[in-house]
């Protein structure tokens, strides 16, 4: 059988329960009250019960001969039909009964026992007491229609017991007692109920509030309760709208991003196209001059220096297209300790002299998931600027290192480090420090580690220069 949809509810649950619990603590502490009280009124009236029969035992004793107390009679005793009249006036008993030592019926004050019938509510142990002259009471039990019966039992002389049957209306208080200890207790387990279900909603109120809010709805005044809860949907409330805020302001962004990288790739192809046509005209017209001219004095280095600076327009168009659009990220496990090492021989034959050099700290081999022309191209860009950034010579640094849950490739030179204003630029398309700079490399090799899920930081380096570190997500042990 399915569930309906509420049955599982945080609301249900809380009310269910509090309601629960404040009517198991009622019932609980009023069942106990109602024993302690029906203990001790019925053990009160029983020692008023006990007394009186003895009583009425001693007038039985002197009003009937001995034989009426061990032969059963034929009818109503006159004498014990007189001593029942009075006990009846004192609103005790409804009857009297003289039974054989055997619990035979000897004689009845009202003639209703037929003589010679056995009493069957004396047990063993009833018996053992009356023979020891003790007199035995019996608990209150119901005889129908609402009412109450009890009986009590005293010793006579040779043998004989005298039952005193209690008269319905003594026993009147009892019944009323347990008529209205039922009336409240049922009224207490439906005000525990009610109250559960109110504390329940009282402290369910925040939360439907903040329910409220969550499904973007404008509650009306702060949430209802004044406890601590209400202040917690109150503050996580403000915190989402903050959120969302912030949310939609991130939404803006990254559209305007989307648009703005959508721009540039069209200007950037567009750029292309123009300034690659033009560019390809003068490389081959410095190709049919450097023909025609032949070798000339003079003619040559001037042609060398048309194409070589073409070439270096081109280059430069080539880098704005890649910045103009989405790198290729084609990952394949590599060794990083490799790569640097790869690096530190190329950097070493691009350095002017022996005044440069490249050292390497990565004593392991590591192995991560990585795109070779991304991540190569990022690192030498970065090398060749630790190169540049020391006119005069100097040592360059590559490491391989774990940092928590992070792989960092650092690249660090010893030359003047970062000019104030400078490091909030440094990754900004075309910003450049360079004369013949681009100001594409940094952009490019932050693209190249924000690919791999990582990124590409700008450090002050110990003891002075500048450090860059590009790190990756840590793969794993098992990676």
């Amino acid at each position: 059988m399915r569930r309906p949809p509420w049955w599982s509810s945080l609301r249900f649950v809380l009310v269910a329960s509090q309601a629960g619990l404040w009517a198991l603590l009622s019932a609980g502490a009023g069942w106990w009250v109602y024993l302690g009280v029906r203990r001790d009124l019925e053990a009160a009236m029983a020692v008023q019960l006990s007394a009186a029969t003895r009583l009425v035992a001693r007038q039985v004793e002197a009003a009937l001969p001995r034989t009426a107390l061990t032969e059963p009679g034929a009818g109503p005793d006159p004498a014990l039909a007189r001593i029942l009249d009075n006990v009846r006036k004192a609103g005790l008993a409804e009857d009297l009964v003289l039974l054989s030592g055997r619990g035979l019926v000897l004689v009845d004050a009202t003639g209703e026992a037929v003589p010679g019938f056995q009493e069957l509510d004396l047990a063993g142990e009833d018996w053992r007491r009356l023979r020891a002259g003790e007199t035995v009471v019996h608990d209150p039990a119901g005889a129908g229609f609402g009412t109450l019966s009890q009986s009590a039992y005293a010793p006579l002389k040779g043998g004989a017991v005298l039952e005193l049957r209690v008269d319905p209306a003594y026993l009147a208080v009892l019944r009323r007692f347990r008529r209205a200890s039922l009336w409240t207790g049922t009224l207490g387990l439906c005000c525990s109920a009610l109250l559960g279900a109110a504390l329940a909603a009282w402290i369910l109120s925040p939360l439907a509030w903040l329910q409220g809010a969550v499904r973007g709805e404008t509650p009306a005044g702060p949430p209802g309760g004044g406890h601590e809860l209400s202040q917690a949907a109150e503050a996580v409330a403000g915190s989402l709208q903050s959120l969302a805020l912030q949310n939609q302001e991130a939404r803006l962004l990254r559209e305007h991003a989307e648009r703005r990288s959508e721009e540039l790739r069209q200007v950037a192809s567009a750029i292309a196209h123009e300034v690659r046509n033009p560019l390809t005209v003068i490389r081959g017209q410095a190709d049919l001059l450097g023909r025609a001219l032949g070798p000339q004095a003079g003619a040559a280095a001037p042609l060398d220096r048309i194409r070589e600076q073409v070439g270096r327009l081109d280059h430069v168009v080539g880098r704005f297209l890649e910045l103009g659009r989405p790198p290729r990220f084609e990952p394949r496990r590599m060794d990083l300790a490799a790569l640097l090492q790869r690096l530190a021989d190329t950097l070493r034959q691009s350095a002017p002299s022996d005044a440069w050099s490249v050292a390497v700290d990565a004593p392991e081999p590591c192995q991560a998931p990585a795109d070779p022309t991304l991540l190569e191209g990022a690192l030498l860009n970065l090398g060749l600027n630790a190169l540049q950034a020391m006119p005069q010579g100097g040592p360059v640094e590559l490491a391989l290192r774990r940092l928590d849950d992070r792989l960092c490739l650092d690249v660090r030179d010893h030359g003047a480090g970062f000019a104030d204003g400078v490091r909030e630029h440094l990754f900004e398309p075309f910003f450049t420090t360079k004369a013949s700079g681009s100001g594409l490399g940094l952009a490019l090799a932050r693209r190249a580690a924000q690919a791999h899920g990582g990124g590409l930081e700008a450090l002050d380096a110990p003891g002075g220069g500048a450090l860059f570190r590009l790190w990756l997500p840590w793969p794993g042990e098992g990676a």
